[in-house]
């Protein structure tokens, strides 16, 4: 088995294994999303090639663009001391005109220490989810905030 294949493997079973307590679980249509967002903040550090196309099969095109030139460098750098993480899904915040969501879910975050007093990071996450309707499944788009992730900037005009 190649070694990219491997590290794809251990990624999938790391995130599956992280939504084990989602109230979401049951269904298919939402797994890729929480997938994703698993492994965005528990990157492999011997992969970073196979740890961003693991992330990018479960976004859309235009979400796995932003992922890579604005928000991998940060996340990969800011990860490599995770030694496992917990994602629920919250709800849904908001359904916009085109069909897409917004929604909310919480994220606690392990750093692999030997403290003691070694505490998770626990944050919200908000995300912009789009529905394939060839996958008939729930891509994440953008994270919209969460640990690590700049806010958008806005110009005045």
């Amino acid at each position: 088995m190649k070694k990219s294949t491997t590290t794809t493997l251990i990624l999938v079973l790391l995130a599956v294994f992280s939504l084990a307590a989602s109230p979401m679980q049951d269904s298919s249509k939402y797994r890729p999303v929480l997938e994703a967002l698993s492994m965005v903040y528990a990157p492999t550090p011997e992969d970073r090639a196979g740890w961003t196309e693991t992330i990018c099969q479960r976004m859309t095109a235009g979400g796995c663009e932003i992922f890579m030139e604005a928000q991998t460098d940060l996340l990969w750098q800011n990860g490599q001391e995770v030694a496992f993480n917990s994602v629920v899904p919250v709800g849904v915040v908001a359904a916009l005109p085109d069909g897409s969501q917004v929604w909310k879910a919480n994220i606690s975050i392990f750093n692999a220490c030997t403290s003691k007093d070694c505490l998770p990071t626990e944050s919200d996450l908000y995300l912009h989810v789009v529905h394939d309707e060839a996958q008939d499944a729930w891509l994440l788009n953008r994270i919209l905030y969460g640990p690590y992730i700049a806010p958008p900037q806005f110009e005045e005009k």
